[in-house]
């Protein structure tokens, strides 16, 4: 990744994950990348900085990283097939949806920085890629245990479980990011999800 250190002792490792953090606060706070002040959260020096980040953009990508990390992460915590089983489709879907909106209130700006970098940055793109492979065989759990369950209707398990993940991707938008919890906006994606995941005889409950 640029110009990181080729050690790989554990000091090193815990000065890039510091670094790492203070490029994503610096970016949620000041929408670009800092060196100094990126430094100055992490604790050392811009040289450093430039030791384990050969440009902005690479320093972008170590925060996009993990940033998506964290998305798995939530995705897999949060697609509980048991939580479902408790609460039911529509309630598990109002509380897993204002929590996703949550998690991208808080990362918006690392990963708006990220997409206006996507074209030029082939590591930004293999980062996406990969992280969202990972995400979807999430999805793709939760729907198939669903579909087991008969909680999920039936249906092409793979297409089923993509077109949640790319649904979901789309909420990281300020009208979605700027709603009220069970207000109108949220009701409706809740509905519409509900719509998508829903067995036949499901269809017609209330959202």
């Amino acid at each position: 990744m640029g110009a990181e250190p080729h050690t790989n002792t554990g000091r090193a490792a815990r000065t890039r994950l510091r670094l790492v953090e203070a490029v994503r606060s610096t970016i949620e706070d000041e929408g670009a990348v800092s060196a100094g002040e990126v430094a100055r959260r992490a604790g050392t020096s811009s040289a450093t900085f430039y030791n384990y980040f050969e440009t902005h953009d690479v320093a972008v990508a170590g925060a996009f990283d993990a940033a998506m990390v964290d998305l798995v992460a939530f995705v897999e915590h949060e697609l509980d097939v048991a939580e479902l089983l408790d609460a039911e489709l529509t309630p598990f879907l109002e509380g897993w949806t204002w929590r996703a909106f949550g998690f991208f209130r808080e990362n918006s700006v690392v990963f708006d920085l990220a997409r206006s970098l996507h074209l030029r940055s082939p590591e930004i793109r293999t980062i996406y890629r990969d992280r969202e492979a990972e995400a979807l065989a999430h999805y793709t759990r939760f729907v198939r245990l669903g579909q087991r369950a008969s909680v999920i209707r039936n249906g092409d398990t793979d297409a089923m479980a993509e077109a949640m993940m790319l649904t979901s991707q789309g909420w990281n938008h300020p009208r979605v990011l700027s709603c009220e919890r069970n207000g109108a906006l949220h009701r409706e994606i809740v509905h519409a999800m509900a719509a998508h995941l829903a067995p036949p005889s499901k269809q017609g409950d209330p959202a």
